[in-house]
């Protein structure tokens, strides 16, 4: 058997865009699916909640641009690939808001909830893994892991599993400041917060081995 197979060749651009898409549709199937959203995503919806003049996509994508900004401090080091980052950000939030209006009307028996947690559950795993390889800027959300992988020399399953886990506490407590009650977590967001930094890794260890994901526009790979 031979295993020096050559790598397939897959730009980095197209993993962005795929990235941008799943990470989009799990956020959203995860909401639906009312188990309990990932942890991350639970701040921005505890916020749509409380101030619902502003839409959940419109919170993420401000969610998301805190976390950066955080993170720029704390590393100290900026780099120009995050000016892309916040443009993706907010491209994000309307393709949120967009897979949510699709699916106001899917129906909610149990075993569709069940199916939209898992469906969304693997393509949030599989977006990570995308933004992680495909050599671009990407959303603050996955930067932000990414900048500890790269920069403290974090593992991927310690540095996104470390972001769940504090996102889920803020979440719980903005919850509790705001509303006086507990929304947006549930089993799902627990099984998310011990599971995705996991699942995720071994998704990119998968596809470090089997393709090559080198931007294709070059300025692209040095903005990062």
């Amino acid at each position: 058997m031979n295993n020096n197979k050559p790598k397939t060749r897959v730009a980095g651009e197209v993993l962005l865009v795929a990235a941008m898409l799943f990470n989009s549709l799990a956020v959203t199937l995860m909401i639906k699916a009312d188990f309990g959203i990932s942890p991350i995503s639970s701040i921005p919806y505890v916020l749509s909640v409380a101030f619902p003049a502003v839409s959940l996509g419109t919170w993420n994508a401000v969610m998301q641009c805190f976390w950066l900004l955080l993170t720029m401090l704390i590393i100290r080091k900026f780099k120009p690939g995050y000016l892309f980052s916040f443009v993706l950000a907010f491209i994000f939030g309307f393709l949120l808001d967009g897979w949510t209006g699709m699916m106001a009307d899917w129906p909610m028996a149990m075993a569709w909830r069940l199916a939209y947690y898992i469906i969304g559950f693997c393509f949030m795993a599989a977006g990570i893994a995308s933004f992680l390889l495909c050599g671009t800027p990407v959303l603050p959300y996955d930067a932000v892991p990414r900048a500890f992988v790269m920069e403290k020399r974090l593992s991927v399953r310690t540095a996104r599993t470390g972001f769940e886990v504090i996102s889920l506490v803020a979440s719980l407590s903005l919850s509790l400041l705001l509303l006086g009650r507990v929304i947006g977590i549930g089993v799902g967001t627990v099984v998310s917060a011990l599971f995705m930094g996991t699942l995720a890794s071994m998704v990119t260890k998968c596809m470090q081995q089997r393709l090559d994901t080198r931007p294709h526009f070059e300025v692209l790979g040095k903005l990062v």
